[in-house]
């Protein structure tokens, strides 16, 4: 017992001294967004995340210390996911024909420039059980195979192994039963692609993989495990990282994707296109993630490319002129910080998932769908949110937020998560129980 003590107290105390060594971040971080997004979204949020990444980078944990709403894991994991989370972006970015000369520039600079820095896997440390690090650890494996014809000119010989060993290692840990199984799939489709790895993770591949496949129903959702709900990460957890392994190794994915795909589409286009962008609840700071369907349909050859932007820039348009005022690098609410909805897993580089609507945006061509210019007809409401329907499998649109229990987030909450340095909120969820 007094062992227990003595380690709880030790780590109150390390949260307390990285608060202050390794943070120093302002709570206003406005002056650095631009106040207007021009056409070329990807070109302005690029450049957007270079200022952050130069600001707000810290060597003592090999990541960026945003300000926000803090999770329930330390503030050293926070700031490791910020950084993971947007180097899929700036690798698209990097390798792209279509991006301005500039930009692509200092998009391989940015990179090179971080995987510089001195024992970026040391301050990381070794992956662990059921840790965060499982989770975005994937996000660094895609950015290796979107680099992979060049990598040796962003990463020296001396570093790249360890980078591929920390994935290896992380890939080697036991993880829990539900979309946590793509992330390993990804580790482990990236380092057979690289080389790394022969057939030695096959079992375990297929294994993963036909547990995703149980998951789905007969609408294209899927569930979060087994026994798990109808999952929101459908969106841009499930098909974006189905798309991926899709694109590393077709012929073992490309069937299941563009069936189920095709399903979930099919009902998805017109729950959002045809009426109004909605929000997401608890998952309302991926909001801008949610236009991720529009572009795997075009590479699939299902939709219009022009569309799928003019969706996506409408998307970004609506919500951007909030996240000038916010304190994170993307909002960690709908139209506020909203903590009464924001899970307590999540932390203030969380909603940098949103990335992957502009990781798609800069990698999708045009596609198959040879239609004239489609006209927009969707409508972005403050009002409707999707709501889970656990009685049928479904997620619908919702205007009623009175019919919808939240719980409030109070003062004590608050006091509690700065005494603790840790979440404390409600995790709010919007659902319809089955009685």
């Amino acid at each position: 017992m007094k062992n227990r003590l003595v380690k709880a107290f030790s780590n109150q105390i390390f949260r307390y001294v990285y608060a202050v060594k390794c943070s120093g971040v302002s709570d206003d971080i406005s002056y650095l967004k631009p106040k207007e997004l021009s056409e070329k979204i990807s070109e302005d949020l690029f450049l957007y995340t270079e200022n952050i990444y130069f600001e707000f980078y810290r060597d003592c944990v090999a990541g960026i210390a945003l300000p926000g709403m803090y999770s329930h894991k330390n503030k050293k994991i926070d700031a490791v996911e910020s950084i993971l989370r947007m180097l899929p972006f700036w690798a698209v970015v990097a390798v792209s024909n279509t991006m301005d000369s500039t930009v692509n520039k200092r998009a391989k600079a940015i990179l090179k420039d971080f995987f510089s820095r001195e024992n970026l896997v040391l301050k990381w440390g070794r992956g662990e059980d059921y840790s965060q690090y499982l989770v975005d650890s994937a996000d660094l494996a895609l950015t290796l195979w979107i680099l992979r014809g060049e990598l040796e000119d962003y990463i020296s010989g001396e570093v790249l192994p360890d980078i591929l060993n920390w994935l290896v290692n992380n890939a080697s840990c036991e993880y829990y039963e539900n979309n946590w199984l793509l992330f390993r799939m990804t580790k482990l489709e990236v380092l057979k692609a690289l080389g790394v790895l022969g057939d030695e993770f096959n079992g375990v591949l297929a294994k993963d993989f036909l547990k995703i496949k149980s998951w789905v129903n007969q609408y294209g959702w899927f569930r979060d495990g087994h026994k798990g709900e109808v999952d929101f990460y459908t969106v841009w957890g499930f098909y974006y990282t189905l798309f991926w392994l899709y694109k590393i190794n077709p012929d073992e994915y490309g069937g299941f994707l563009k069936e189920n795909f095709q399903k979930f589409y099919s009902g998805y286009k017109l729950l959002l296109s045809q009426k109004e962008f909605p929000f997401w609840g608890r998952s309302a700071c991926y909001k801008y993630a949610i236009s991720i369907p529009y572009y795997i349909a075009c590479d699939l050859g299902l939709e219009n490319r022009d569309f799928a932007s003019k969706m996506n820039k409408q998307l970004w348009d609506r919500f951007w002129k909030y996240e000038v005022y916010s304190n994170s690098v993307l909002l960690q609410g709908f139209m506020s910080e909203s903590p009464e909805y924001y899970d307590n897993y999540s932390g203030p580089g969380s909603p940098l998932w949103s990335l992957r609507s502009l990781v798609l945006d800069v990698v999708v061509d045009s596609g198959g769908y040879d239609v004239e210019d489609i006209p927009i007809s969707a409508n972005i409401s403050d009002n409707a949110f999707l709501v889970r329907d656990d009685c049928n499998s479904r997620v619908f649109l919702s205007e009623k937020r009175s019919s919808v229990e939240v719980l409030k987030y109070s003062f004590f909450d608050r006091f509690l998560e700065v005494f603790t340095q840790r979440a404390n909120r409600p995790g709010n969820k919007l659902r319809i129980n089955c009685e």
